[in-house]
């Protein structure tokens, strides 16, 4: 029985193996959802905006986001927390927060945050964010509040946080960033890459711990660390501009495995880059190609034509287990743009791909969820289809991938 929903996340899939049962206190929203009639306790019947599933929320529910863009500001997060589900974008008007008033307690997990002058203002107690990326955004905190950062990326942000008790900040990529952590008691900053001249860090001016420690940092700090441990200041070796969200570097860089316990400063990730925005374009681990969209194709498509773009062979270097296919740069065309099999959650375009081991045989095309790794069930079903069983995910192992970006006849433009 096919799915009714695409939703990854908040169901119970060892329970009910069909993929129907939601978690307990997870609401749901979707860009085919509606806020009319609308029981978001459900998957298959989400609201269409964020504010209005926190309207009708409790404390600490789980707010299920699916792909799309949100516009939206001035909401109520307190004591939310909120997950993306596939590529999520929440994108201000340059001028309101995100959040009216505060955000006490407030979690955000998997989101691309973008044109907010202050996303919102964190007050007495802690929030955190998770594997996100902010742009052109600004956060700031006042008495005594926490706020935590993991495995999240900034660009041309600042973090205000004069008044913060502790911050926590670990895998962290940051360009043109100004950060001010003063009269804390408590920082760390972990396994982090301030990548340019153009950041600026300023902590602990009231005798506060500081661990600054397996950092790799061309910025300005301004401030000495209680504990100092393991940081350099290399060049990253990136392959692409990181302006651009290009963020794979070379096999080289320093970053890889100069973290504590060896791990990766900054996250980063070797990689293939297929953009003709990239300075390497067409040298990384000998791909050559384009798979970018020009504005006539990806903007706008005439009734019947469908814009299609298939990219070369990708050698990936090495044999690599489900890796997840990116999107590079901006992506404004989510709204409108359904979901491969049409149902309940949309997504922005219709992601195909086809690997292999030794460049030889390669599987056939299947469809696959964008920013999600390239995973199959156990039934053969992959992400991108109805069917497909995500507590029962088999990964698949490859060297050589193909990947198709469509976009279907039933776009319009957005």
């Amino acid at each position: 029985m096919a799915l009714t929903h695409n939703f990854s996340k908040g169901i119970d899939w060892i329970g009910d193996p069909t993929g129907e049962t939601p978690l307990v206190k997870h609401r749901f929203i979707s860009k085919g959802g509606s806020d009319a009639t609308p029981n978001g306790l459900d998957p298959s019947t989400p609201y269409l905006t964020i504010g209005a599933a926190l309207n009708a929320g409790a404390a600490f529910d789980v707010y299920i986001i699916g792909s799309g863009v949100y516009n939206e500001v001035l909401l109520n997060t307190d004591d939310s927390i909120l997950k993306g589900d596939g590529l999520v974008y929440i994108v201000g008007d340059s001028v309101n927060k995100f959040a009216n008033g505060t955000s006490d307690d407030t979690e955000l997990h998997d989101l691309y945050i973008k044109n907010y002058p202050n996303f919102f203002d964190i007050t007495g107690r802690r929030s955190e964010f998770h594997n996100c990326l902010l742009e052109n955004t600004t956060i700031t905190t006042f008495n005594a509040a926490d706020v935590t950062m993991f495995d999240c990326k900034l660009i041309n942000c600042t973090v205000q946080a004069p008044y913060s008790f502790r911050a926590y900040r670990s895998n962290l990529f940051n360009t043109n960033v100004n950060a001010t952590h003063a009269n804390a008691s408590q920082e760390l900053i972990f396994n982090s890459t301030y990548l340019d001249s153009n950041c600026n860090i300023t902590y602990n001016d009231n005798g506060g711990v500081f661990n600054y420690s397996y950092n790799n940092n061309e910025g300005v700090l301004v401030g000495i660390p209680t504990i100092d441990v393991g940081n350099i200041s290399a060049d990253p070796l990136f392959k692409g501009n990181p302006l651009l969200k290009e963020f794979a570097v070379e096999l080289t860089s320093p970053n890889i495995g100069a973290g504590d316990s060896g791990v990766t400063i900054g996250k980063l990730q070797t990689g293939s880059l297929q953009n003709v925005d990239s300075p390497n374009f067409g040298s990384a681990l000998g791909v050559v190609g384009n798979t970018q969209f020009t504005a006539g194709e990806l903007e706008k498509v005439n009734a019947g034509v469908v814009g299609e773009r298939t990219s070369t062979v990708i050698d990936l270097g090495k044999i690599y287990t489900s890796p997840t296919p990116d999107i590079l740069g901006d992506v404004d065309y989510l709204n409108n743009v359904p979901y491969k099999n049409g149902i309940t959650n949309p997504s922005h375009l219709n992601i195909e791909a086809r690997y292999s081991l030794d460049n030889v045989v390669f599987t056939s095309y299947k469809p696959f969820k964008c920013n999600s790794p390239l995973y199959l069930d156990s039934s053969g079903f992959s992400t991108g289809e109805a069917d497909f069983n995500w507590g029962d995910v088999v990964a698949q192992k490859m060297r050589y991938v193909e990947i198709k970006v469509t976009l279907p006849i039933t776009y319009t433009e957005g």
